[in-house]
């Protein structure tokens, strides 16, 4: 829908997509997964710190050393289920909204009943990129800083194990959607790279 928004009047004869952390999960599937769909003016796409294996990095949030981005994450999604309680308990046919101890517990009671998904791990298992992008046909990059704390080794696929028009371009550092870099022009690593790709696609 979004895509198509942009899409409406003509203005636009090439579309990229940029999608960073989650985003980025969503823009690899999007381009890997089976749709006729997808217009004829997407031309690639780029992801940044992309949580390609959901249930990986769960379970990488859930080492001790992480437990203070899981306790931010959690506060954050909570804060947003207690602003929509009514709505919330109404769909989920609920009298109270239970905490969640930790990110895979909320997503299990709440994220996956309230999107048509049959638990945790049904929601992971098909909303996570990982399985797509040995199918991405348009040229795309992965970003990923080896020391990000929410991403599992199973985020850093191998070069056999995606499309020849994907590239994977992996820093030793640059955490989760940081990659700062001193530069004169004081932008950052990842997005600079981003624009350098993007200049080097064909045009249609």
């Amino acid at each position: 829908e979004v895509i198509s928004h942009v899409l409406q009047g003509d203005q636009y004869r090439q579309l990229t997509l940029i999608g960073f952390s989650l985003g980025g999960n969503l823009v690899l599937k999007y381009l890997g997964e089976p749709n006729s769909n997808r217009p004829a003016e997407l031309c690639g796409g780029v992801a940044i710190s992309p949580p390609c294996d959901l249930s990986g990095c769960c379970d990488r949030l859930n080492h001790p050393q992480n437990w203070i981005y899981q306790l931010r994450f959690l506060r954050s999604l909570q804060s947003k289920m207690v602003a929509k309680g009514d709505i919330v308990k109404q769909a989920l046919g609920v009298d109270r909204l239970p905490r969640s101890r930790s990110v895979r517990e909320f997503d299990h009671r709440f994220t996956a009943p309230l999107h048509g998904f049959d638990g945790a791990e049904d929601y992971y298992q098909q909303s996570s990129s990982k399985q797509y992008l040995a199918q991405i046909n348009y040229p795309s990059l992965l970003i990923s800083a080896r020391d990000d704390p929410f991403l599992s080794a199973s985020c850093f696929p191998g070069r056999d194990e995606v499309s020849n028009q994907l590239q994977l371009q992996y820093s030793r550092h640059g955490g989760h959607v940081s990659f700062m870099q001193k530069h004169p022009s004081g932008d950052y690593w990842a997005e600079r790279r981003c624009v350098e790709f993007l200049r080097e696609l064909p045009t249609n």
